[in-house]
């Protein structure tokens, strides 16, 4: 649209930018048209994030336009392939979105928004450049408001214009209003937040194709600290039909406005809090941690192998104490769990009895454990009262008791003490390394942990909307500690679980990315060890995945995830007992954990045990009625056994859930009408029908409807189709799903075992 000088304007003693139309381009009518009205529509805007206009002029035949030069680089050069903190993304682009917005109220369209149209100064303040190709709705004359038609250049790789900017309504030549804009700013959202721009191709036709129909990738693949609401925010943005969109640029102002509300008040609440106060929670659990310890070891004569912390009771009037008391609990199992020879309960298991412990002996007897540690917690402004006792579980007896009375402003020290204590008196039974793990805190802020414990709280449940709850509070307590390793194997961990709601396509990329960032803050963390084996996994790479499931186990005995998801792939190799090991020990950890339970009878189904998998399901769901996992491997096993009436009977009661459950209750009558047969070939139709590329998983459900109405063919079929899409959920399953017993032999079949891994 021209050049662009560093000037001096002699009258006013001013620098400014000069943009002239050099005069062998100027006798282009449409060139010369388009530069003159970029003078009056930015000349009509007046807004602090638009570059004025002062004046427009010609010279000796030259066309120029004279603007305010505006100090600092372009957002494409602060970026530099490098996402931005969150506060600048939020500053920058809140500027944008209100320029845009006045801008769209006098009825005038950009067309041009793109990174390198915006200028930041030093101060953080945006500019919005360039209005050589924004188009007026109201006040130019018919003749200026002709499209732009989209140019590109006819040799490979050359792109000329803004191609990667486009909405698809641009790149498809069609008419474009304000969400159009809304559209390329998505695009700069995008870039901001990660570093890259969503749409890129080798040539302008690839690229204009992917931002027609190609969905972009998941924000989190490159940053795994942006927010899931401003993840939320540029998906809208970038939604391919208009109507999907922000319907205006002040919609999108006030989402933005909100993010950055929502944000600086967590931030002020956190900074509101005396800062000792943050690591309270950790430093009585330590104290507690450390009593208990030093006793168990300095009395020989009373033997503890295991032990269950129960829930702190918060005797405290404020219900925002809480977080104390839940994170003494937390630490206090975490950093017993550390300890060799000790097998201390999980959290998912403990805190089922939050709120209602009664008697601990009983508890304890429940557990099979050989001791309970209960304990009460009361704030009074700067003091905190803490009782604690450890009860033997065989009779009773007070093993070990301590209240502790001190001014919040004393546990500092008085941790450093115990600690002290702990490292000289059990430095014969701990290595130099696990003493160092022992007095370790996995972060010093309480805040982060909370957020952290949350989502673990919803990452259990096992449900899609457990999993994107559970993501918003890994995320948050990233944000409030980035050094938190927890919260990034917890992230990791919402894309590893087969429950996980996103695309497979998606899921292996964020664990990698937020496994590896959890190692790199914490090589020695079991939690990530056990979700880098489950990333491993997802790559068929059996042998490494099994090493990093080990390491896990070896940091962290007491990790009962670690043992159910290795002993996951155990059975998928066969290796049925060893499998049922695993799920034992996971199941001696953490007795109430229902996704344990529940896999317990996926092991049983697929080691041939089915009855025994059916009554492994009952009992998990005795627990809870509503727990879907253990629903659907009921349903599976009553369908592989032909107990079609009860299977219908169960799905009935259910009224709803999970869509497969929709469906067998729909196919009942064709059932009672048809027979078996019927019923399978009519299920194979609803399959076909609703599957796409988009779930390879369902590649292989379909392979086993094909293998139980005996179509050998079709079934092998179906089962290289999900090879060659990657099933990494259903397919590793599929040398041992007991529906594919009768093809087992076939080479083909096995063939395809060997080339997954799962047989040598």
């Amino acid at each position: 649209m021209g050049e662009v000088y560093l000037a001096k304007d002699t009258k006013l003693e001013r620098t400014v930018a000069l943009k002239i139309l050099p005069p062998e381009v100027a006798s282009d009518g449409d060139r010369m048209r388009r530069f003159v009205q970029e003078a009056k529509i930015a000349s009509s805007l007046k807004h602090s994030s638009i570059v004025p206009i002062y004046e427009i002029g010609e010279a000796d035949g030259t066309s120029f336009i004279v603007m305010e030069y505006i100090e600092g680089e372009t957002l494409e050069s602060r970026i530099h392939s490098h996402p931005l903190p969150l506060n600048q993304i939020l500053d920058i682009a809140i500027q944008v979105a209100d320029a845009l917005d006045e801008a769209h109220s006098k009825g005038i369209i950009h067309r041009d928004i793109k990174s390198v149209n915006v200028m930041v100064t030093p101060r953080g303040q945006a500019k919005i450049l360039d209005f050589g190709l924004a188009k007026s709705l109201l006040s130019l004359p018919a003749e200026q408001m002709s499209e732009l038609p989209t140019k590109a250049g006819t040799e490979p790789g050359i792109v000329l214009g803004t191609v990667q900017y486009m909405s698809p309504e641009q790149a498809l030549g069609k008419s474009v209003d304000e969400r159009s804009d809304i559209f390329s700013f998505g695009i700069v959202l995008y870039q901001m937040a990660t570093g890259t721009l969503p749409f890129t191709g080798s040539t302008a036709t690839e690229t204009m194709n992917r931002i027609i129909n190609a969905p972009p990738e998941a924000v989190a693949r490159f940053n795994y600290a942006v927010p899931q609401d401003l993840e939320r925010i540029i998906r809208r943005c970038l939604e391919k039909d208009p109507e999907r969109r922000f319907q205006s640029a002040r919609d999108l102002l006030i989402e933005l406005q909100n993010l950055k509300r929502d944000t600086e008040s967590a931030q002020q609440t956190v900074a509101r809090t005396p800062a000792r106060r943050t690591w309270i929670p950790f430093a009585i659990a330590a104290v507690l941690a450390a009593a208990i310890v030093a006793y168990l070891y300095l009395r020989p004569t009373q033997i503890i192998h295991s032990i269950a912390v129960l829930p702190f009771v918060n005797e405290t009037a404020d219900p925002q104490s809480e977080y104390l008391s839940d994170g003494i609990t937390e630490t206090t199992i975490n950093t017993l769990s550390q300890l060799p020879n000790l097998k201390v309960m999980a959290r998912s298991t403990v805190f089922r009895f939050k709120g209602g412990q009664g008697d601990p002996q009983k508890v304890g007897r429940e557990l099979k454990v050989d001791a309970v540690l209960t304990g009460m917690m009361n704030q009074q402004q700067e003091n905190l009262l803490i009782s604690a006792e450890l009860v033997n579980v065989k009779d009773g007896t007070q093993i070990w008791g301590h209240q502790y009375n001190k001014k919040l402003s004393d546990l500092i020290a008085v941790q450093q003490e115990i600690a002290t204590q702990i490292s000289d008196h059990l430095r014969v039974k701990l290595t130099g390394e696990q003493k160092e793990k022992f007095s370790t805190n996995s972060t010093e802020n309480a805040e982060a942990y909370r957020l952290y414990l949350q989502g673990r709280y919803y990452w259990n449940k096992r449900t899609a909307d457990g999993h994107y709850k559970a993501i918003e509070y890994f995320q948050q307590a990233i944000g409030k500690d980035s050094t938190f390793a927890l919260a990034y194997a917890g992230l990791a961990d919402c894309y590893l679980v087969d429950s996980s709601p996103f695309p497979q396509k998606i899921r292996y990329p964020r664990v990698k990315a937020a496994v590896l960032k959890a190692l790199e803050l914490q090589p020695d963390l079991a939690e990530a060890h056990a979700s880098l084996a489950g990333a491993l996994s997802f790559e068929w790479k059996w042998e490494e995945s099994e090493k990093e499931y080990k390491r896990a186990i070896e940091l962290n005995p007491n990790y009962a995830s670690a043992h159910q998801w290795y002993g996951e792939i155990l059975v998928q190799r066969g290796r049925f007992d060893e499998a049922l090991d695993e799920m034992k020990r996971a199941g001696d950890l953490d007795p109430l954990s229902l996704i344990i339970n529940a896999t317990k009878g996926w092991v049983l189904y697929f080691a041939g045990q089915t009855d025994l998998a059916v009554a492994q399901y009952k009992k998990t769901l005795e627990m809870d009625p509503t727990f879907e996992n253990a629903q659907f491997g009921l349903l599976r096993c009553l369908l592989l056994q032909n107990r079609y009436k009860e299977a219908f009977e169960m799905v009935d009661q259910l009224r709803g859930g999970r869509e497969e459950f929709k469906i067998v209750q729909k196919l009942k009558n064709v059932y009672a009408d048809s027979g078996a047969n019927a019923f399978w070939q009519q299920l194979l139709e609803i399959q076909l029908q609703g599957w796409t590329e988009e779930n390879p998983a369902g590649a292989s459900d379909i392979a086993v409807t094909y293998a139980r109405l005996g179509n050998k063919e079709k079934a092998i079929e179906w089962l290289e189709k999900a090879y060659s899409l990657h099933d990494s959920q259903q397919l590793p399953y599929f040398y041992v799903e007991p529906a594919f017993a009768p093809i087992r032999k076939d080479p083909r079949f096995q063939d395809l075992a060997r080339k997954i891994g799962v047989l040598r």
